[in-house]
């Protein structure tokens, strides 16, 4: 004989819980009162044992909480790092070689797109620019190119930075800009470039500013609902500049 304690009365059976917690189902003992300590008999069933069920539930909850677990903390990472390389800002960089930088939220670069032969040679030279601050990859920009023979004589450089979403807000990304270049001895102009027309010279193979200069000369039909928005000076500073990059090119 067994014992244990009452929890429930079933038609044909009563449910006993002994010492150890596990549940059985034992012959009818109606006249003792829920909760109170008795001495039973199994039931006998040709069906698998309540304890069975029991047990096989509590094994079946345990792999669902662990699945449950992995997933989240398997997907939450992921979450975070997509996040994370998110592109916040594109930030285009012509100087003879040309360069696009996609930095994320924290303004660190996250990869480069060397547009043309003079970028890629100064990529092969370029130390390890990857979660690096945007300032301090510009910088390394600007001292290779300098090291290679690839900057005029005036050290002129574009920057134009787009952002893909139009909510972002992004006034420190130009204040890190103007603080980082205050010190640098080069010629720099700094412009905000739409979004549209940045896609179009990286879906072309082209500098972002080369496509400006196109766009300024002959406006495209896919391109005439974006403006712009460069005033008379500016438009003579990317003249001024891509003549004089085209008389280096051609020396």
């Amino acid at each position: 004989m067994k014992k244990g304690i009452v929890m429930e009365h079933r038609g044909t059976y009563t449910i006993v819980m002994k010492k150890d917690g596990t549940f059985h189902k034992a012959k009818p003992v109606k006249h003792i009162d829920i909760g109170q300590e008795v001495t039973f008999e199994l039931q006998q069933s040709n069906k698998r044992s309540f304890v069975y069920f029991l047990e096989r539930a509590r094994k079946i909850s345990r792999r669902v909480f662990v699945f449950v677990c992995f997933f989240i903390l398997s997907t939450i990472p992921a979450y975070f790092l997509l996040a994370k390389n998110k592109a916040f800002a594109y930030v285009s960089i012509d100087i003879n070689p040309s360069f696009e930088l996609k930095v994320d939220n924290g303004l660190l670069v996250k990869s480069i797109r060397f547009v043309n032969n003079d970028a890629r040679r100064i990529g092969i030279r370029l130390k390890q620019y990857k979660n690096k601050k945007m300032e301090t990859v510009i910088s390394q920009i600007m001292a290779q190119s300098e090291r290679s023979n690839l900057v005029g004589e005036q050290r002129n450089m574009l920057i134009g930075v787009s952002f893909p979403n139009q909510q972002d807000k992004h006034n420190r990304l130009f204040s890190s800009l103007n603080t980082f270049l205050q010190h640098a001895e080069w010629n720099v102009t700094t412009f905000q470039i739409p979004e549209q027309i940045r896609k179009s010279a990286a879906k072309a193979g082209v500098p972002t500013f080369e496509r400006i200069v196109k766009e300024m000369k002959h406006p495209s039909a896919k391109n005439s609902s974006v403006s712009l928005n460069l005033n008379d000076e500016e438009k003579a500073i990317i003249h001024s500049f891509y003549l004089e990059k085209n008389r280096l090119s051609e020396g």
